[in-house]
C-alpha cells in the first residue's frame, strides 16, 4: 500500500471527518511530546486532554465486520506498523484511496482498534475557540449590516459603523494575543520582523498597560459606539456626537503613548494596536469635520442615558474576560495534570540520574522523621527568598498527607556572619523547643509578614538569639551548599539527589506524593495489556 498520511494526520482527518474540531498545533505536540511517543497511548492520552470518548482494544481478525463504518486501526504496511483511519462499507474496507476486500484487510490488520465516539458535547479546546470566534465576528458584521441596511445616515456616520466593526474585531483579536491565542487576522502580526503583537501585548514594562490594557479600552469603546448608534435610529447623530466628542479626542494622547511604548520600550510594533489607532484617527478626522459644519446638543438625560450603557458595558466586559481566564486557567491545569500523570517515570529516572550529595544532618539539624518513612526531603532556604515560601506552603500540604511517609530536613544557606544567621540561630531554638509543626507554620508566618511587622520581628529575633549552639551545624550547611555549589534558594533534594532542572519546581507536590504512595501510572480508558503498543 503506497499510503502518504502518518499516524497523527490519520487520527486528525478522522476528527475533522467527524465534526470535532480541536486545536491541530496542540494535538501534534501532545502526541510527539509524549514519554511513550510512538504508541496508541500518546493518542489516548492526546484524546483525553481535548475530552473526546474513546476506547482502545484488541479484536480479533475475524470480527472485523462488527466494526462501525469509520474507525481508526493498526495497520501492517511495507513491514511496518501505522494507524490509520479506516472507512468500512460492508466488506470492503478503504484506508486513504486505497480500497481492501475483508480477506487483504485480514492479511494487514494488527487486532488493535481505537474508536472515538462522536460526542461533540465533549470536544474542547480549538472547537469551542473556532466558534466563539466566528460567532463573534459574525454577529459584528450581522449589526454592521442591519445597521447599514435601515439607518438613513450621512456619509460620516456610515464610516462610524464601518470603523467601530472593524475596530471592535480587531480588539478582539489584540485580547486574543494576551491570552495566548492567534485569531482570524493574527497574520496582520507577522508582516514584519519589529512585528510581534504577543510580545507587545503580553509587556508589563509599564504598569499602566497592565492595569489599564489596551485591548479592554479598545473593545469597550467600540462596542458602546455600536450600541449606541441603534439608538441613534431614533436621534439625530449629531447627540451621538456630542456625547463622543471628548472620548475621540481623548484617544489621541492615550494612542500617542501606545506608538511611543511600541517604538521606544518595548522595540516591537503591535500591528493589530496600529490598525486600532488607524482606525481612531479616522474617527478623530470624523468628528473634527462634523464639529466644524454641525451644531451640538445634548440633554442631562441624554448624557446620563450614554454613561449608563457605557459603564454597564465596562463591568460586563470585566466578568466576561474573568470567565474567559478562568476557563484558560481550567485548561492549564488539565494540561498540566495529563502532562504530570505522564512524566512520574521520567521525574523517577531523571532524579535517580543526578549525583547523590551527602546531605549534613546531625542531632541539631532542623528535621521531621517518620519512622516509618520511605523518602527523604531536603529544602535550602532562607529567611529572604521570595520564592521559597510557596514550596514550603507545599511542604505543609505534603506533610498532612504523607507524613507517615517522608522526613523533611531544612536547611539555612546562609554566611555565619550575616545578619539572617541570627534568624537562623532563632529558627534552630524554635524548632528544638516546639518540634517540626509548631516551627514550619512559624517559618510561613514570618515569611509572609509586612515590612512594619518584619522590622520588629526581626529587632525581636536579634535580642534572643544569643544561643550560638547551632554554630556548628549552620556553618557545616554554608560548606555543604558551596561544596555543591548552590547559590539559589529554594534548591530542593529528594534522598540526596537534587530535584531534575527538566521539570517545574511547581510540581513538587504531584512528585512527592506519587513517590510516597509509589502509584506512577494513573488509569486509562484503554486495555493495560495494549496500552503501549509502539508502531
Amino acid at each position: 500500500m503506497n499510503l502518504k498520511q502518518t499516524g497523527t494526520d490519520s487520527v486528525l482527518s478522522f476528527l475533522s471527518h467527524a465534526g470535532m474540531k480541536v486545536d491541530e498545533i496542540e494535538f501534534r505536540n501532545q502526541v510527539i511530546g509524549h514519554p511513550n511517543y510512538p504508541s496508541i497511548l500518546c493518542f489516548s492520552d492526546a484524546l483525553t486532554f481535548f475530552g473526546i470518548l474513546h476506547s482502545t482494544l484488541r479484536l480479533e481478525k475475524k470480527f472485523v465486520l462488527e466494526l462501525p463504518p469509520e474507525f481508526i486501526a493498526l495497520i501492517q504496511v511495507d513491514g511496518d506498523s501505522k494507524l490509520c483511519s479506516v472507512k468500512r462499507t460492508d466488506k470492503i474496507f478503504q484506508i486513504e484511496n486505497e480500497k481492501l476486500s475483508e480477506e487483504t484487510f485480514k492479511k494487514v490488520f494488527e487486532e488493535v482498534v481505537l474508536i472515538i465516539e462522536e460526542d461533540k458535547a465533549t470536544t474542547k479546546g480549538a472547537g469551542l475557540n473556532w466558534s466563539i470566534k466566528r460567532i463573534s465576528t459574525l454577529l459584528i458584521a450581522i449589526v454592521s449590516i442591519y445597521l447599514l441596511a435601515i439607518g438613513s445616515y450621512s456619509a460620516s456616520a456610515y464610516i462610524l459603523i464601518v470603523t467601530s466593526s472593524i475596530g471592535l474585531i480587531l480588539a478582539i483579536e489584540t485580547f486574543r494575543q494576551t491570552i495566548g491565542k492567534s485569531g482570524i487576522v493574527s497574520s496582520l502580526c507577522k508582516i514584519s520582523i519589529t512585528s510581534d503583537c504577543s510580545s507587545v501585548v503580553k509587556s508589563q514594562k509599564w504598569k499602566v498597560f497592565e492595569i489599564l490594557p489596551f485591548s479592554d479600552l479598545a473593545i469597550v469603546f467600540f462596542t458602546a459606539q455600536l450600541i449606541l448608534l441603534f439608538y441613534s435610529l431614533e436621534t439625530p447623530i449629531t447627540t451621538l456626537i456630542s456625547y463622543y466628542r471628548a472620548f475621540i479626542w481623548l484617544s489621541i494622547p492615550i494612542s500617542t503613548l501606545s506608538i511611543y511604548y511600541q517604538w521606544k520600550v518595548e522595540k516591537k510594533w503591535c500591528t493589530l494596536c496600529l490598525s486600532i489607532i488607524i482606525i481612531l484617527y479616522i474617527q478623530t478626522y470624523v468628528f473634527y469635520s462634523l464639529s466644524r459644519s454641525l451644531s451640538f446638543y445634548i440633554s442631562i438625560y441624554q448624557f446620563l442615558a450614554f454613561s449608563l450603557v457605557n459603564v454597564l458595558i465596562l463591568f460586563t466586559w470585566i466578568e466576561v474576560k474573568k470567565h474567559i481566564l478562568a476557563s484558560l486557567n481550567t485548561e492549564k491545569k488539565l494540561r498540566r495534570k495529563i502532562k504530570q500523570s505522564r512524566s512520574i517515570k521520567l521525574f523517577d529516572y531523571a532524579l535517580k540520574s543526578n549525583e547523590r550529595a551527602p546531605v549534613p544532618i546531625t542531632e541539631k539539624s532542623i528535621i521531621y522523621k517518620s519512622s516509618k518513612s520511605k523518602h527523604r526531603l531536603t529544602i535550602v532556604t532562607s529567611p529572604f527568598c521570595g520564592h521559597c515560601y510557596q514550596v514550603h506552603k507545599d511542604i505543609n500540604k505534603v506533610y498532612e498527607l504523607v507524613k507517615e511517609d517522608l522526613d523533611i530536613h531544612i536547611i539555612f544557606n546562609n554566611d555565619i556572619n550575616s545578619r539572617q544567621s541570627d534568624i537562623a540561630r532563632y529558627f534552630h531554638q524554635f524548632f528544638h523547643k516546639n518540634g517540626f509543626e509548631v516551627f514550619h507554620d512559624e517559618y510561613l508566618r514570618f515569611m509572609s509578614l509586612k515590612k512594619s511587622e518584619l522590622d520588629k520581628k526581626l529587632i525581636e529575633i536579634t535580642r534572643s538569639s544569643k544561643d550560638y549552639t547551632s554554630d556548628d551545624i549552620l556553618i557545616e550547611q554554608r560548606d555543604f551548599c558551596l561544596e555543591q555549589d548552590i547559590f539559589f534558594t529554594p534548591t530542593l533534594i529528594i534522598d540526596g539527589h537534587p530535584f531534575p532542572t527538566e521539570f517545574d519546581r511547581d510540581d513538587l507536590m504531584f512528585f512527592l506524593l506519587e513517590l510516597c504512595e509509589g502509584e506512577s501510572t494513573p488509569e486509562y480508558a484503554i486495555d493495560n495489556e495494549i496500552r503501549n503498543t509502539t508502531f
